[in-house]
């Protein structure tokens, strides 16, 4: 999505647009499997797992959305002759790299279903909220001196919205996970309780992202 965001491919975006289709299918076919388990006798911790699994496939389906229409903001562009400023290009593959890294985390954790790893997403998300804030700051500034056109606002607006809640489907996937894992929690509690100033090793892994993503 973000390759075609900087440069559109249109047998790409057909892959893309394909991929898509099949996820939402399989979000299908899954999410009536485990509604079907759900209503059989489960103990509380199988209930518990079929439940956080049907949230997960559906987290899962909606970050293949929002893919697409990053895509579908790269095609619009192509379309109607639309470019991001110099800047706006550097601040938004800074924000790509960050968005690969915490699908590609959230990804992999799922996979092996390392809890360890999965604490290490909210940091992430955070981050890039942090990103998405400051950009959205610099483009009223671009904006404002004239940098920017209109147009190529909205875009830029649209991609970054989009990037902002595949970060948070991840997050969502994490928090999941470790529901399972540690027997369920309070999903607000426990967000509240990883990002206070007393969390050490929140506050360690989010300056480790910050830093590794900080715009020039």
């Amino acid at each position: 999505s973000c390759d075609l965001l900087r440069h559109m491919d249109d047998k790409k975006l057909t892959m893309l647009q394909e991929n898509e289709r099949f996820l939402d299918r399989t979000e299908t076919v899954l999410v009536e499997y485990l509604v079907k388990i759900t209503a059989r006798d489960l103990n509380s911790d199988e209930s518990r797992l079929a439940t956080e699994l049907i949230h997960s496939v559906s987290d899962f389906e909606r970050i293949g959305d929002y893919c697409e229409n990053v895509a579908e903001v790269g095609a619009f562009n192509r379309d109607q002759a639309i470019g991001f400023s110099d800047i706006g290009k550097r601040e938004m593959n800074y924000l790509s790299q960050a968005v690969q890294a915490i699908i590609d985390m959230t990804v992999q954790a799922y996979r092996t279903e390392d809890v360890v790893a999965m604490q290490r997403v909210e940091p992430l998300e955070e981050t890039i909220d942090s990103l998405v804030e400051m950009m959205r700051a610099h483009h009223i500034e671009r904006l404002t001196n004239g940098s920017c056109d209109t147009q190529s606002g909205i875009s830029f607006m649209e991609a970054l919205t989009n990037m902002e809640r595949i970060g948070d489907h991840c997050s969502n996937i994490a928090v999941c996970l470790i529901q399972v894992k540690q027997e369920g929690f309070d999903t607000h509690e426990y967000l509240g309780t990883i990002k206070r100033e007393d969390n050490e090793q929140f506050k360690k892994q989010y300056a480790v992202f910050e830093e590794k993503y900080r715009l020039p």
